[in-house]
């Protein structure tokens, strides 16, 4: 991928995956798939699911314009006659293997818990499955108990997603073994993947990461430790950003750079907490080299500070300076964030503003089709050639990565 200007007017066949047609009969823990599929170019044909989806999210207009963004949907009937003609079946809990019977097929199974183990049939809700795959204990404020992400089903997004890069991935060892195969996706599972550095507290030091979990109502051991009240969800001119100075480097880093920007305002700084070096703070404040009043004051403020300036001021100093400072965007700011506008991000179709593709590619553009066709059935297509052989091998086997990320 290279940068480039974004003229979203490349052909069909110059997208990734023209060519490749997908049956998309998930729940709403699939949706995303498709919709990312069809974003790289597929043909994804929806077919509402059997019955109802009790853990779905309300099905506003807004959010199905959102997940079938770009799909053709089928009015009714059977997914089952089509899939001789598929490249992917994407569903969520239908039983047996069609990629047994259909040997080209790549057939992603999108569910809660996954097809196996001792949760595969339990009932599931978004909560539970933030829940379930450590997520919740993670947020919240901690005198209050913790929440779920937001409004929309985070843990079925992440679980699209993920399937959809599986999708790839076996689509990408079809072309060398000419042979489908059956994925297994658990939205739990995908959710573990999400929680960051805090996954590796367990295994590493027998704990929940400090200020979460059980330990949630705790203060910040790097704060206790030394007494200090330093920042974190603060106000500033029109919302609320984030300020982290607990972290080795650039936490305190960002102290010291930001410190440096209250000495260029009009705040009042005493004396002894002008010009304070912050680098080093963890450990110089705990071996006695730096004044503890001092340091509570240029945290007091640099909060101050904070509060006069928009999220777009304190967005831009943090990207210049490389600092643990974040703007908290709402949707509306980011209809009108200057850097996604400079990208020409946003999508404008008919009564609705959508999200632009989520890369951008020098020579296989993205599909930036965002309406959703409707047809009576699926329209024929060519019987697909039978498989080539078999490849024991990784997917990737043999592919070289250089890595200087």
């Amino acid at each position: 991928m290279t940068e480039g200007p974004a003229t979203g007017k490349s052909s069909a066949g110059d997208q990734p995956l023209a060519g490749i047609r997908v049956i998309d009969a998930t729940s709403h823990w699939g949706e995303l798939a498709g919709r990312t599929l069809a974003e790289l170019g597929a043909d994804v044909y929806k077919f509402e699911p059997s019955g109802t989806d009790a853990a779905a999210p309300k099905a506003d207009e807004t959010y199905l314009a959102c997940v079938r963004a770009g799909k053709t949907r089928i009015a009714a009937g059977d997914f089952t006659p089509h899939l001789a003609d598929a490249d992917v079946l994407l569903e969520s809990g239908c039983s047996g293997d069609w990629s047994s019977r259909h040997p080209h097929l790549v057939h992603v199974s999108i569910t809660p818990f996954g097809l196996a183990g001792p949760l595969a049939d339990a009932p599931a809700t978004e909560l539970t499955i933030e829940a379930a795959g450590g997520l919740v204990g993670l947020q919240g404020d901690g005198d209050r108990p913790p929440t779920p992400m937001g409004a929309m089903p985070q843990a079925a997004f992440h679980a699209g997603a993920q399937a959809a890069a599986d999708a790839m991935i076996a689509l990408y060892e079809r072309e060398r073994s000419g042979l489908g195969q059956h994925l297994d996706v658990s939205a739990q599972a995908c959710v573990v993947w999400t929680l960051m550095n805090a996954s590796g507290y367990p295994p590493n030091t027998g704990a929940n990461p400090p200020a979460s979990s059980e330990f949630r109502a705790q203060p910040n051991p790097a704060a206790a430790a030394q007494n200090l009240r330093l920042p974190g969800i603060v106000h500033c001119k029109d919302g609320f950003a984030q300020v982290r100075f607990q972290m080795r480097i650039i936490g305190e880093r960002t102290f010291d750079a930001m410190l440096r920007w209250v000495e260029t305002s009009n705040l009042p700084l005493s004396e002894a907490a002008r010009g304070l070096d912050l680098r080093h703070w963890l450990t110089d404040l705990r071996a006695g080299k730096l004044d503890h009043d001092a340091v509570q004051e240029a945290a007091d403020r640099i909060v101050d500070l904070v509060a006069m300036k928009t999220k777009q001021q304190l967005q831009a100093y943090s990207a210049e300076h490389g600092l643990t400072l974040a703007a908290i965007h709402t949707a509306k700011d980011l209809l009108a964030d200057p850097h996604l506008a400079a990208r020409d991000f946003w999508i404008r179709e008919g009564d609705y503003v959508y999200a632009g593709p989520f890369a951008r590619l020098s020579r296989t553009p993205l599909s930036r089709k965002r309406h959703v066709a409707e047809l009576a059935t699926v329209p024929p297509r060519p019987q697909r050639p039978a498989p080539k052989k078999t490849a024991p091998d990784a997917p990737f086997a043999g592919l070289k990565v250089a890595d200087f990320s």
